[in-house]
């Protein structure tokens, strides 16, 4: 016979479902004329009967608590490398950091008159600076305080205390929905 005309039989051999009555029938009349069916079918029943045959194993008393502890130890172990890794890698690039600094802040070091006095003029600078936005920033305030009358500054007050309720009770709704029980 062909190949391609054992892949039926073959298929209901390694079946594990129930075939038709017909197909049982065609399939004994087969393995009575072909020796290599007769084979294949005959090393299945001794693979079946030595599996069968063996007692099915179970492992040892404790074993899934034991291994969940050692999940947990390595898990652990895991966490500190990681811990340790991370430190030593911060404490390696602070170190490098601190050095190049240091060969960079040398000249410096060895006189340092120049860089002190450097830091007190932009100190000094900001100073000026600041005033200079203050003074600026007062006399803006003093001329709208003349050019806009009380009323209306009463106004934008209790408007911008509007909106700001208005906004607190949207955030709220959007962050604290209401929930329906039943």
């Amino acid at each position: 016979m062909a190949q391609s005309n054992h892949q039926p039989f073959e298929d209901w051999i390694f079946s594990r479902d129930a075939i038709s009555r017909e197909d049982e029938l065609m399939l004994r009349d087969h393995l009575q004329h072909c020796p290599d069916c007769q084979s294949l079918s005959g090393a299945l029943q001794k693979v079946e009967f030595s599996l069968n045959a063996e007692p099915v194993l179970s492992p040892p008393p404790g074993f899934s608590s034991r291994w969940l502890e050692r999940l947990a130890e390595h898990r652990l172990r895991k966490q500190k490398v990681q811990t340790i890794s991370f430190f030593l890698i911060t404490f390696t690039i602070a170190s490098v950091l601190t050095i190049l600094f240091a060969v960079l802040l040398q000249p410096a070091i060895r006189t340092p008159f120049p860089y002190l006095l450097a830091v007190a003029y932009q100190l000094a600078s900001i100073l000026v600076y600041m005033n200079r936005f203050a003074s600026a920033g007062i006399t803006i305030y003093r001329t709208l305080f003349k050019l806009i009358p009380p009323v209306m500054w009463v106004s934008l007050v209790i408007g911008l205390a509007a909106s700001a309720i208005i906004w607190i009770a949207a955030l709220r709704k959007l962050v604290y929905p209401r929930r329906i029980t039943s």
